[in-house]
């Protein structure tokens, strides 16, 4: 495993290095996986076991392999030292992507280990694209149908019941952040 370990008073900053992946109009909720692909142990799911956060590993896992599926994303995280395992995690995801006019996907995770539910998760995800928002929302979500929010300029999409995707307007493109609650 490559990783550079900083430790300060209360966090341990993990960092573990290079990727891929490309942005969904499918949640959590619709499969677990991108393109049917197989999904391997994230080392997300790995890191977050080493530190002892036990309750969050499968949770870590799903979201991540449906994220992008490949062992070669940037990790961010930031663990408690003290009980890791009843404590909020977070971590980022970097992802590069092989789509010209997106040079990568930044991908937030927080987890609430020891729920109902074994561990509750929402992450929000963000590309910037070369693109007015409504020809990337087209070409990203070409079966939903976007709606105006407010007297703003940014539209909203919602998937499903835990999903939805924000479009912002930013310069020339456009700044598209997909949020979701996973139970």
């Amino acid at each position: 495993m490559n990783t550079r370990l900083i430790v300060n008073k209360k966090y341990y900053l993990g960092i573990l290095f290079t990727a891929f992946s490309f942005f969904s109009d499918m949640s959590i909720a619709d499969d677990n996986t991108r393109n049917g692909e197989t999904a391997k142990t994230h080392k997300l799911a790995v890191a977050l076991a080493e530190y002892g956060s036990f309750s969050c590993v499968s949770r870590a896992n799903q979201i991540a392999n449906f994220l992008g599926n490949v062992q070669g994303d940037i990790i961010l995280f930031n663990i408690p030292v003290n009980a890791p395992d009843h404590r909020l995690l977070h971590a980022t995801l970097i992802i590069s992507s092989d789509k010209k006019e997106q040079e990568y996907t930044v991908a937030e995770i927080t987890m609430a280990p020891n729920q109902v539910n074994g561990c509750g998760a929402v992450y929000q995800e963000s590309s910037y694209v070369q693109k007015k928002c409504k020809n990337a929302i087209l070409e990203e979500y070409p079966n939903y149908k976007s709606s105006p929010i407010e007297k703003t300029n940014l539209l909203l999409l919602p998937l499903n019941r835990t999903a939805k995707v924000i479009a912002r307007p930013i310069g020339k493109g456009c700044l598209l952040t997909k949020y979701e609650v996973v139970q």
